[in-house]
């Protein structure tokens, strides 16, 4: 956590111990009630305890213990490279085991500044300052007592207080520093370096500052314990002046009290100084130091350097510290999870404390927790430790220092074996494979295992063969595989049966592609009803209605025709078969009708689902919103996942579905998981091939290497252009799995509008929107003239106008209860189209492509002059601003052949469609 953030507030009440601050009372948490759910021997010198306590408050703590007597067993601090770098406790455990360094566990350890990344208090290794940090003010405060745990020099892990010992020498004498990085307080000089939490000193008045430049080494990073740096005195301000700014280049000595003011009223700019930063004795020469707080346990009682009654110690959070017991032999890494009600409710300091003295802590200091607190475990079998407790925010966050518990044991012969077989019980002339997992040495440390170097061998009532790690029954019994490995040994029941009672074939029916693969799976049952593993090269295979061929291991290659037929299996006297469709008709692997059977989830996007008010076929559709604009240029995604991952019928050589476009040209895909748990990505288009507008159906081809059976997991839209990042929302209907090249997925909105239509795309938009319709007989009449009275009504459906109060427009034709009243008065009172100067509006007139060209530009107010004339269209003519303005805003383009636009031709149905729509794009 930020070592600057307050914790949340919760009261408790036990006695309290603790020098120079009010006790609290708090609840002791019942130890008793606690099980150990887990217990692990790491090594011989690192144990691991998962404790669980339930109740109204329940908790989860994790204990691993080292024993510093064994001599393989250490407690290092973890730094990360460079200093600023933050990392998971796993990811920092992981890079830190290397060949006879093994990180068998870890926890987060030190406060650190989210914006920075570094320690936020004192690092040290080999007595090198790693980091010099900052000293809190206040009881309330988790580092007001300067406490810290590390490797003494005498090699036995202390926590303890420590003080600094630094002073200044310049010309007039010598001046002892107080503290460092800390709030100034009476007669105290204080050193203030770039480590500092603020670019200035923050000082009040009540003293004088000496600002040091061009020092000879940085301060707060690399220099010794007790080295000399030597500086220039930049600047002295008078007594009575503070909050100097912190030069990066050197540092401030902030002095308040009168008499150590009076020791340096003759330092002057210009004047050399010299600096010694040192540390107490009992730190001194010491592996590493790691500052952190407050002390939680002293002498085995509660004793903590922070007020009990802060908020920041009453607060129920995560937990994290480490302590030490009274010999100085074993070190502890404790943690408590928190912030998850029905799992970890986490401790204040408080309770956190009295638990570690129920654990048997002499000393015990508390590290960063909160969404830090993560524990990092060696689990026999693996390499690497792996994370062990459940943080408050899901997933590890990135900390900066991490304390480890490190075996340096060298890798020794396996004492432990994990191994198995492939298949326990199979039938005669049948194989199973042993399987070496893993194995271990005495000190849990994993070895790699040379398969070759195993010793296998039969006891029992078995007969068979080895060849390598294979073994092939040739008589019925039972019995075991002694596998041998080293000092390890290990029994593998096996049972070997001579007679099946049924044979099984998965899948139990087949539709596949012409020309496709397929391997057949089987399984036996004996006379008891127990599973019996099948190898397919056991059976005779065969194949009938010539629709493939089958070969002895199962593998069945599709013909390249349609047909049915079948493929049996027969073991002795047993004998099994399946139907086989080769090019089946597609089978719904998903409607999409119910959206409530999908989620959407994103990488760098926003996005939602619908139900769709477009639907092709079946009862709904699945419409999905998505933003890419948050993914600036990275590639971005909006996925549709399936809540339940969605059978696949046999091998389909593609899966097909309807898409409705919006025209963006980003990448359609999907992901399938085989039979191997092995995930396919499936292209539905090329990148950027969802380049169409309105419905359309897509396939994607399934890869051949693909084993069944097959599942979908979902389908997404992808984009890695900055430029095409924007919103949209594409519709998905009818998911299937298509089974032959020959099917056909074209399906025309009307018997004369074919999919190829030129005018396919702008008639499918009015058609699903309603505001045109076909007719009786299944046809639109594309090329049909466009009456006068029809393109009003298509102008007040794609306008959306009210039609519900009309204004008479006074036409002699169109009396009230003419049928298009209604949006003929509508579009006349807006002036969008006028009558004929004998007072009729004549509805039933043909309308003209010039007619047409003035009603758009009245209609939508386009503006604008063509760049060259149309030659038939001469400035005198009466339409030709209308006409100019069409094609200035690209809604027509004339004849290209001869360049007319032929005004007085009549506008076909498909002609206003187009128009139309070009207007709203």
């Amino acid at each position: 956590m930020d070592w600057k953030k307050p914790l949340l507030a919760l009261v408790l009440g036990f006695q309290v111990v603790a020098s120079g601050m009010p006790a609290a009372t708090v609840q002791a948490i019942e130890v008793s009630s606690g099980t150990v759910s887990e217990r692990t021997q790491v090594t011989p010198g690192v144990a691991y305890k998962d404790i669980r306590h339930g109740g109204s408050t329940p908790q989860a703590v994790r204990v691993l213990e080292m024993n510093l007597a064994d001599p393989y067993t250490k407690v290092e601090v973890g730094v990360p490279d460079p200093l600023s770098k933050r990392a998971t406790v796993t990811s920092q455990a992981k890079a830190d085991t290397r060949a006879g360094h093994s990180v068998v566990g870890a926890v987060n350890a030190g406060f650190f500044h989210f914006d920075t990344g570094l320690p936020a208090y004192l690092l040290a290794v080999n007595n090198t300052i790693m980091n010099l940090g900052v000293i809190s003010s206040g009881f309330d405060e988790y580092m007001s007592v300067p406490t810290a745990f590390g490797v003494g020099a005498d090699g036995k892990p202390l926590i303890d207080q420590f003080a600094y010992q630094s002073s200044v020498t310049y010309s007039g004498g010598q001046l002892s520093v107080s503290s460092i990085n800390k709030a100034r307080g009476t007669n105290e000089v204080i050193l203030y370096t770039p480590q500092f939490s603020y670019s200035s000193t923050r000082t009040n008045s009540y003293g004088m500052e000496i600002v040091v430049t061009k020092a000879s080494k940085r301060v707060d990073q690399g220099l010794q314990f007790g080295e000399v740096v030597t500086g220039t005195v930049q600047a002295v301000t008078p007594y009575g002046a503070g909050n100097s700014v912190i030069p990066q280049d050197g540092f401030v000595l902030s002095v308040q009290g009168g008499t150590l003011a009076a020791a340096l009223k003759d330092m002057k700019p210009g004047d050399p100084i010299q600096l010694t930063v040192d540390i107490e004795p009992k730190w001194k020469n010491a592996e590493y130091i790691l500052a952190s707080g407050p002390m939680l346990v002293k002498d085995g009682k509660v004793s903590m350097t922070i007020d009990p009654n802060s908020s920041r110690a009453k607060e129920r959070n995560p937990r994290t510290a480490v302590a030490v017991s009274k010999d100085r032999s074993k070190v502890f890494f404790v943690t408590a999870d928190g912030r998850q009600s029905s799992y970890a409710k986490g401790m204040t300091l408080t309770e956190f404390a009295q638990y570690l003295v129920s654990l048997g802590a002499d000393r015990a200091l508390n590290l960063d927790g909160g969404g830090s607190t993560a524990m990092a475990v060696r689990k026999p079998g693996n390499i690497y430790a792996t994370l062990a407790n459940s943080p408050s925010q899901t997933a590890e966050r990135a900390v900066s220092t991490t304390l480890q518990a490190v075996s340096t044991a060298p890798i020794g012969e396996a004492v432990t074996l994990n191994a198995g077989l492939t298949a326990p019980s199979i039938a005669t002339g049948g194989t199973t494979t042993v399987s070496i997992k893993s194995a271990l040495d005495r000190y849990n440390n994993v070895i790699n295992v040379d398969a070759s170097k195993a010793s296998l061998s039969i006891e029992g009532d078995l007969a068979g063969t080895f060849n390598g790690m294979t073994f092939t029954a040739t008589k019925g019994g039972s019995g075991s595989i002694v596998v041998k490995y080293g000092q390890a040994v290990v029994k593998l029941p096996l049972t070997v049966n001579d007679t099946i009672k049924q044979i099984v074939i998965q899948p139990n029916s087949l539709p596949i592609g012409e020309g496709s693969t397929a391997q057949m799976a089987v399984k036996g049952v004996d006379g008891n009803g127990n599973a019996v593993t099948l190898n397919p090269a056991v059976l005779k295979w065969s194949v009938s209605g010539n629709v493939g061929t089958i070969l002895p291991s199962g593998l069945f290659t599709a013909g390249s025709v349609k047909g049915k037929g079948t493929i049996s299996a027969s073991f002795n006297s047993v004998s099994a078969s399946i139907p086989v469709t080769v090019g089946s008709d597609p089978l719904t692997v998903s409607s999409m009708d119910d959206v409530n059977q999908w989620n959407s989830s994103t990488a760098r996007a926003n996005a939602s689902l619908a139900a769709s008010d477009v639907v092709n076929e079946g009862k709904g559709a699945v419409k999905l919103q998505y933003d890419f604009a948050p993914a600036k240029g990275e590639i971005a995604a909006a996925y549709v996942n399936a809540k339940q991952p969605l059978a696949i019928s046999g091998k389909p050589l593609s899966l097909g579905m309807w898409v409705h476009g919006d025209g963006k040209s980003h990448w359609l895909r999907g992901k399938i998981v085989d039979g191997n748990g092995t995930e396919h990505t499936i292209n539905f288009t090329e990148e950027g091939g969802l380049n169409w507008t309105g419905w359309k159906h897509v396939q994607a081809p399934i890869p051949a290497n693909a084993v069944m059976p097959l599942q979908l997991k979902q389908v997404y839209v992808a984009e890695a252009s900055a430029e095409k990042q924007g919103t949209g929302a594409i519709t998905f209907d009818g998911l299937q799995a298509v089974y032959s090249s020959e099917t056909s997925f074209a399906k025309p909105l009307f018997t004369d509008v074919k999919n190829d239509h030129w005018a396919y795309n702008e008639i499918q938009y009015w058609t699903e929107l309603n505001v045109i319709t076909g007719y009786g007989d299944g046809s639109f009449k594309p090329d049909q003239p466009l009456k006068r009275a029809h393109a009003a009504i298509l102008l007040a459906k794609a306008m959306k106008l009210d039609t519900s109060n009309p204004v008479d427009p006074g036409f002699s034709d169109v009396p009230a209860d003419h049928i298009y009243y209604k949006e003929i008065a509508t579009i006349a009172k807006m002036g969008i189209v006028t009558g004929k100067p004998d007072g009729r509006f004549d509805p039933n007139g043909i309308l003209t492509r010039a007619q047409m060209a003035a009603i758009l530009t009245r209609a939508y107010g386009l503006e604008g002059n063509m760049s060259q004339n149309f030659a038939d269209v001469p400035n005198s003519y009466w339409a030709y601003k209308e006409i100019s303005a069409l094609a200035a805003n690209g809604i027509t383009t004339g004849y290209k052949e001869d360049n007319t636009f032929r005004p007085q031709n009549p506008v076909t149905r498909a002609q206003f469609s187009a128009f139309l729509y070009r207007i709203l794009q």
